[in-house]
């Protein structure tokens, strides 16, 4: 008698060990898929935000005044137009003042 309680025993002893076992093995598989959902989940919530951005970008698109423009010309490019148009007008004058120089006749002493 004794020994069929100790087998009972111990046959209890292995199901609960193997439970524990599986119960193991099956949590990293259990953790992966539970990951993977959250990951789908915010994949989708991002793809979400993205679509709701670009919608309201768009719509303010066909809103948006000159003064906006060029002030997010120059924050998106770094170009700034007056500045590109200031230069410029420097290059030309510059230019000017060596034309008017070669246009120049020398004085009637030079040659003497």
């Amino acid at each position: 008698m004794a020994d069929e309680v100790q087998t009972v025993v111990d046959a209890a002893v292995e199901a609960v060990n193997v439970a524990n076992v599986k119960t193991v093995a099956e949590m990293s598989a259990w953790t992966t898929a539970q990951s993977m959902k959250d990951h789908v989940a915010h994949s989708k919530r991002l793809d979400i935000m993205a679509e709701s951005y670009l919608a309201r970008t768009l719509g303010n698109a066909d809103s948006i005044d000159p003064e906006q423009a060029v002030a997010t010309l120059k924050l998106l490019t770094g170009n700034d137009q007056a500045q590109a148009l200031a230069t410029l007008g420097a290059s030309i004058a510059n230019l000017q003042q060596l034309m008017k120089g070669a246009q120049t006749t020398p004085p009637a002493t030079a040659g003497a």
